[in-house]
């Protein structure tokens, strides 16, 4: 079992990873428009650009101990690797179909289908210890600030006691 602590580490070291990757595809996307695939390019850099947004509320959950902003990134997180493996069934059945290249096809589409849902697994697990780290933080602070509360309460009952009683 993965201790808590090192799926923080891991949550700051992907989101810091997904966002370099999400820079690098930024500036190429904002260099290449005004050429022919301007549309697609603008759809690119605004994905990268929220790639960056929803990345950096990932360390600001962990940072702060905020599990609303983890949960925005987890949810992010599997629509948008849902919506990448639904992308590339429908490209390759278009090859497929269209190119009538049905001998390779199947087995490359497999093999492609099994590295994103691994991928897709594998960050799934990251934001669950991720989320597990933050709630087991919350818990742990909010015990500290209750027995500080009673420690508070047991030092004023005692200065409000007689002397004669003590």
């Amino acid at each position: 079992m993965v201790q808590s602590e090192t799926f923080r580490l891991l949550g700051y070291f992907f989101a810091t990873i997904k966002i370099c990757l999400s820079m690098l595809e930024a500036v190429k996307c904002s260099v290449q428009i005004g050429g022919v695939h301007d549309f697609t390019e603008l759809i690119k850099l605004i994905l990268a650009v929220v790639y960056i947004t929803i990345n950096l509320l990932l360390i600001l959950g962990i940072r702060f101990l905020i599990v609303k902003l983890i949960l925005i990134n987890r949810i992010f997180t599997i629509v948008m690797n849902i919506l990448a493996i639904l992308y590339t069934i429908g490209q390759y059945l278009t090859v497929m179909i269209f190119r009538r290249q049905m001998d390779k096809g199947p087995i490359a589409l497999m093999i492609i289908l099994l590295i994103l849902v691994v991928i897709m697994v594998f960050e799934v697990w990251i934001m669950a210890g991720v989320l597990q780290y933050v709630k087991k933080q919350q818990f742990s602070s909010t015990v500290d600030e209750s027995k500080a509360q009673e420690d508070e309460i047991t030092k004023k009952t005692k200065n409000m006691q007689p002397k004669s009683a003590q």
